[in-house]
């Protein structure tokens, strides 16, 4: 008998054959989507790990703004209170300096202390009662005495008299005619902006710092040991110095932070229009050690694969829902800042669209400013403006120029105010403003200016620039009422009367006669 092939044997070694094709074959696809799984992780763990700080970044700039212009607006009423009822009236009244410093002190928290320094550079007046430091070496002295009339911020500096690190906000005192009477100043220290800073959670060895534009610290979280005295300094990383020069205002980059040598993945933000950035770094072991338990979680699977590919799929699975797992508590994280950023800015007290204030903080200072001028027998002033035929204007031209209007409005009102005025986007189309030791008469007057300067102005937008005109009610305290509420109905009243007289005309409460155009 002849050698005949056995029929099974052949079919055997044809499904080895397949089979062996199919598991070579599901090897290359795991090894392939592994690799490229892990590639997709890394560069989505990355991505993640910039946006993380970068949206700490910026909401840690906003906080500092923030503080900043909370001080300035102190120190603007100290500075007024003083030149205008002390200085003013032709002698200064200790006790009631001292008092207005205490008050204004213990409205900011953030704020160290709050000092008042005569035109020879000795400290007279502050919160702490100590009186006759010398700070006239000081460079915000300096540029006071050489007439910077903005608010001015120092270098970080080891205080004399708290012997902490901090920061000085200043603004000049002038006398009645101009010449220099001294500087109102605040310290915020790096204690107080290093325990801000502690108050994010941005995982072990991660950061925040706070420098000046030529780099140098003013505070830093976490304080490690040494670090107290790099306060000052500009020991930076050359990386940064290079972003810098391509990104002045904001930027990412990764390096190891010359202070401690940790390797960070770094995010910086420019603190508003202040001379400061703040630098938020998580450290780069630990997303590239999340990026390494993935990896080794997909390598661990496509092993699995090799010995049991039918358990792949649930294998797969479980690293899926893990990684969806990290993906949602990031996602969480994401939202926690989102809610931070969010808060912060219900705290802020400007109109993100005019730079103006709010109404929420002119609420809470126009019974401050009636209590004034009740205080220093003094009158002030509350105009009421509504922009003329401003819906018709957004339903013609589109709202994007309505924007445009309202920011050239705000930068008007800006411009026209004066050291202690106060100018608030009051809803929509509406302003307010409140001028401090003005009379009726004066205060009509320069609305009208005001009218007849935006009458003037010309917005640029695409197609034709705009052209807006403003109705406006006048009402002063003590004439037409005591409180807020009776002065603001009064000022609606008189802009009822503007509107009804044809609008682009300034009317005074009370008067069956007033300015017209």
């Amino acid at each position: 008998m002849g050698f005949m092939k056995d029929p099974s044997a052949t079919v055997a070694w044809g499904f080895t054959r397949w089979l062996i094709a199919g598991n070579v074959a599901v090897v290359v696809i795991i090894v392939t989507m592994a690799g490229s799984a892990i590639y997709a992780d890394y560069v989505q763990h990355r991505q993640i790990a910039f946006g993380r700080v970068a949206n700490v970044a910026q909401v840690m700039a906003r906080y500092l703004a923030g503080v900043f212009d909370k001080t300035d607006l102190a120190l603007r009423s100290v500075a007024y209170e003083y030149q205008y009822h002390m200085l003013g009236t032709g002698g200064t009244n200790a006790p009631a300096i001292r008092k207005l410093v205490a008050h204004q002190r213990a409205t900011l928290p953030e704020v160290d202390s709050i000092r008042i320094a005569t035109a020879d550079g000795v400290v007279r007046f502050g919160t702490d009662g100590v009186d006759g430091i010398r700070i006239d070496d000081r460079s915000y002295f300096e540029r006071a005495r050489d007439g910077e009339p903005a608010l001015i911020l120092s270098e970080p500096l080891l205080g004399r008299i708290s012997g902490k690190w901090l920061v000085v906000a200043a603004r000049r005192l002038a006398r009645p005619d101009g010449s220099f009477a001294g500087v109102a100043f605040a310290s915020i220290t790096s204690d107080y902006l290093s325990n801000s800073f502690a108050a994010v959670d941005l995982g072990r060895d991660g950061a925040i710092s706070m420098r000046d534009l030529d780099l140098r610290l003013v505070a830093r979280h976490p304080d490690l040991a040494g670090s107290a005295s790099a306060v000052s300094r500009a020991n930076v990383s050359a990386q940064l110095r290079e972003v810098l020069r391509s990104g002045p205002e904001s930027g990412t980059y990764i390096a190891p932070t010359a202070l401690d040598g940790i390797e960070r993945l770094n995010a910086y933000q420019r603190v508003g229009e202040l001379p400061f950035y703040v630098i938020v770094g998580i450290s780069s072991s630990e997303w590239r050690a999340a990026v390494a338990q993935d990896a080794s979680a997909i390598g661990s699977l496509a092993a699995m694969a090799l010995l049991l590919t039918l358990g792949f799929s649930w294998l797969l699975h479980g690293a899926w829902r893990r990684r969806e797992s990290a993906l949602a508590a990031e996602k969480r994280s994401s939202e926690e800042l989102a809610r931070v950023n969010k808060a912060l800015e219900e705290l802020s007290v400007r109109d993100p669209l005019t730079g103006l204030l709010n109404r929420r903080y002119l609420d809470e200072t126009m019974a401050r400013e009636i209590a004034q001028a009740e205080r220093s027998a003094q009158p002030v002033s509350f105009v009421l403006i509504d922009l003329d035929h401003f819906k018709r204007l957004n339903d013609t031209r589109g709202h994007r120029a309505g924007d445009a209007v309202l920011r050239a409005v705000g930068v008007l009102l800006s411009d026209s105010i004066r050291a202690g005025d106060l100018a608030c986007r009051y809803g929509g189309e509406e302003f307010l403003l409140v001028l401090p030791g003005t009379p009726a008469e004066v205060a009509v007057q320069r609305t009208d200016e005001l009218r007849a300067a935006l009458a003037r102005l010309r917005v640029a937008d695409e197609g034709a620039p705009l052209r807006v005109t403003l109705s406006a009610g006048v009402a002063t305290y003590p004439d037409h009422g005591a409180t807020r509420e009776a002065l603001i109905r009064s000022a609606d009243a008189a802009l009822y009367l503007a509107k009804a007289a044809g609008r682009d005309c300034v009317r005074l409460a009370g008067l069956a006669e007033a300015t017209t155009t």
